[in-house]
């Protein structure tokens, strides 16, 4: 029988067990589905309110399955093993990526934390020379009066220009 003739009423007890015992080995519902000679969308009408072929039971089950712990590990070994499996064959960025994970080698290529020293003062003359004297020597006063001219990536508010303080 072709998979389009099939349907969610078609679906067994033992079918029903089964795919949730190959969800808990962290496949998919279309991956579960599949080899069991179903698509996805059988197993999604057993799950669905507004189905005729809704069953409380598996939906509860299913939902239950797919939260598991047992399934988030195992999903998590099926896609270690296939990022492995497609690096060593096809993928040098991804081979890349597994090496700068797990080879201690590549240890100083990994992305840390990075203090950046900046002159705050040569930056913001630099960038900001089309504003008025007056209104850069504010701000270059008001970055001396914080922090130690520290910037952690907080935005704050410029100080308003003399003319608008007014």
């Amino acid at each position: 029988m072709d998979l389009e003739e099939r349907n969610a009423g078609q679906i067994s007890t033992a079918e029903k067990a089964e795919f949730l015992q190959l969800i808990g080995q962290g496949l998919d519902r279309a991956e579960a589905a599949r080899k069991l000679g179903y698509v996805g969308r059988h197993f999604r009408a057993l799950c669905s309110p507004q189905s005729p072929f809704y069953d409380e039971e598996f939906a509860r089950s299913y939902g239950e399955s797919i939260g598991s712990l047992e399934h988030a590990q195992h999903r998590l070994e099926r896609l270690r093993s296939e990022a492995y499996r497609r690096a060593l064959t096809d993928s040098d960025r991804l081979l890349e990526k597994l090496l700068m994970v797990y080879d201690p080698d590549w240890e100083t290529l990994r992305t840390h934390r990075q203090d950046i020293n900046v002159n705050i003062h040569a930056f913001v003359q630099q960038h900001f020379k089309q504003l008025p004297t007056d209104r850069l020597e504010q701000i270059l006063s008001w970055i001396e009066e914080t922090d130690h001219n520290t910037i952690e990536g907080v935005a704050r508010e410029l100080p308003l220009a003399v003319e608008e303080a007014a």
